[in-house]
């Protein structure tokens, strides 16, 4: 599960750890789990992003 943090130049945004907790995910022990920064506007982390989306899959897929 990949949450991408927009907006993060935003004041008042959401930290990390406030994002963490407020969807729980502390709580799932069945896949990984990643808050990444990002930036819609300059592409920042996107490719980055989908990279480790890819890779966990991967992982995940010779575990079986």
């Amino acid at each position: 599960l990949l949450v991408f943090k927009n907006k993060s130049d935003v004041a008042g945004c959401m930290s990390s750890e406030e994002i963490r907790k407020a969807l729980q995910l502390d709580t799932i022990h069945t896949h990984r789990w990643n808050i990444m920064e990002c930036s819609a506007l300059t592409g920042l982390n996107l490719q980055e992003g989908l990279k480790w989306v890819v890779q966990d899959a991967k992982d995940r897929l010779f575990l079986y």
